[in-house]
């Protein structure tokens, strides 16, 4: 073998082991960066010579430590293959270290069913690398952290705003003037409508982003196998060049994903539109554009607080259940998105009060830290 064509398959192995050092635990990536650089080094340094004793040797170090990898994730592609395509992915793609590797790339490349993630990954789910190793996510599952987050916000104030009569009362009479009681429960009030209505916002925000998703996976996953209308439409477009809306998406993607190809939610004809999806875009839909772009023809966001809490907490139920029913009538064999926590209420809404409560944590240690300082 030439030393060009076994510098070449060397260079190939340490790109793979970076590959696999970058996204798994078990690995300690500095370490296996710090050979890796090192390795590239010291062969740029050796005389031909030195190569040419010393190459066979750095090959079957780096093949060792690939079989061991190997052994663990079979590889779909030859070594070769997958060294270049990793290159290209790192050369096209925005900072990859930063932002993770797609998740449906690497299981072009090898199996990963020893990884035990969720059973459904979408094909863009992002895992991340180096320091994000063992950490990963995708768009929609962001989005319905904030929904969340704005949901438990608005509880918390409205909560605040039923207590905050008792707690006036017991503070020493005259502590507080009219005034400034008004001026505070007026600010509670505040937040509880502003957060209600980014509650509706960002639940909306959350169906289209998480429809979309599933289209572009569906897509993503089949794209050889589709006609150039299907691939259009999982892209959220028509021949012509116009986006679809939500209610085309969600009526058209299910009807492309499912085996037998019907429809079992309909949107397009009024008179078959059923619940969920009737309250969610008669009703919810028009409130959500009266917040995003207000006019007095349009729906009123000038609510009482006890409304707006309702409202948000109506509404949050009820986008989970057009996720749910949107993602059961595309996988008619699933009962929910296992990536999403299948969109339980119960469970999203305890980890949204964990966050806030770990912030209060923060909160409270990082004032006791400062007055110990002062």
């Amino acid at each position: 073998m030439s030393i060009d064509k076994e510098y070449k398959e060397i260079t190939d192995f340490l790109v793979y082991i970076q590959l696999m050092g970058s996204f798994l635990k078990s690995v300690n990536f500095n370490e296996m960066n710090s050979f890796i650089i090192a390795t590239h080094d010291a062969i740029r340094k050796y005389s031909d010579e030195e190569r040419s004793s010393k190459l066979p040797q750095i090959k079957e170090i780096v093949e060792k430590m690939s079989a061991e990898f190997i052994k663990m994730y079979p590889i779909k592609k030859s070594i070769s293959d997958i060294a270049t395509s990793f290159n290209d992915y790192c050369k096209n793609k925005n900072d990859i270290y930063s932002f993770g590797i797609e998740y449906g790339w690497l299981e072009q490349n090898m199996d990963l069913t020893k990884l035990k993630l969720y059973s459904d990954m979408p094909f863009h789910y992002k895992i991340g690398l180096a320091s994000h190793r063992g950490n990963g996510g995708i768009e929609e599952d962001f989005l319905l952290k904030d929904a969340f987050n704005a949901f438990s916000k608005a509880e918390d104030s409205f909560r605040l705003l039923l207590d905050y009569g008792n707690i006036v009362n017991k503070i020493k009479e005259g502590t507080i003037s009219p005034e400034e009681q008004y001026k505070s429960i007026t600010n509670i009030k505040y937040d509880v409508c502003a957060y209600s209505r980014l509650t509706i916002l960002s639940f909306y925000s959350f169906i289209e982003c998480f429809v979309n998703s599933v289209g572009f996976n569906y897509f993503y996953r089949n794209c050889n196998s589709l006609t150039p209308t299907e691939s259009e439409l999982l892209q959220g477009q028509t021949k012509d060049g116009r986006y679809l809306n939500l209610k085309s998406k969600i009526e058209k993607f299910q009807t492309i994903i499912r085996s037998d190809k019907k429809p079992k939610i309909i949107l397009s004809d009024e008179k078959q539109v059923r619940e969920p999806f009737k309250s969610f875009f008669e009703d919810y839909e028009q409130l959500r554009n009266a917040a995003v772009h207000y006019s007095p023809s349009k729906n009123d966001i000038w609510l009482k607080p006890d409304d707006w809490i309702e409202k948000a907490r109506s509404f949050c139920k009820l986008s989970l259940e057009v996720g749910l029913e949107f993602w059961k009538a595309s996988y008619p064999t699933s009962d929910g998105p296992e990536y999403l926590g299948k969109l339980d209420f119960s469970l999203h809404h305890k980890l949204s009060m964990d966050r806030i409560m770990s912030v209060k944590k923060s909160e409270r240690l990082l004032i006791e830290n400062l007055s110990k300082h002062e």
